[in-house]
C-alpha cells in the first residue's frame, strides 16, 4: 500500500480503473485498489512496479508544489515514468 497526499487519491484510483479496462477486466466501483493491482498484476506483474513509480512521482511532485518549492526535472520525470506505464500496457493490450 502506497501512501500519498489525499487530494491524489482519487487520480490514483482513476489510473488503476484506466488500466484495468485497457487490460480488458471491468472493474466495479466497490472493488479495492489493491483488487485493482491483483487483476493487473495477473495479467503482467511489470505494469504494477510502474503505476506505483508514477505514483510516488505524482505525489513527490505535488509535495513540491504544494513547499513552492521550485521544480527542475522533476516534471520531466513524471512524464517518462508515466510514458513508461502506458507504452507497456499498450503492448500488453495489443
Amino acid at each position: 500500500m502506497l501512501i500519498i497526499a489525499l487530494k491524489l487519491v482519487p487520480l490514483c484510483r482513476f489510473l488503476r480503473t484506466a488500466i484495468v479496462i485497457a487490460l480488458g477486466g471491468e472493474p466495479k466501483k466497490w472493488h479495492s485498489d489493491e483488487e485493482l493491482e491483483e487483476y493487473i498484476t495477473s495479467v503482467d506483474k511489470r505494469i504494477v512496479p510502474l503505476l506505483h513509480d508514477l505514483i510516488v512521482m505524482l505525489d513527490y511532485l505535488y509535495a513540491l508544489k504544494q513547499a513552492n518549492e521550485a521544480l527542475d526535472t522533476q516534471e520531466r520525470d513524471v512524464l517518462e515514468d508515466a510514458y513508461r506505464l502506458v507504452v507497456e500496457i499498450k503492448a500488453i493490450a495489443a
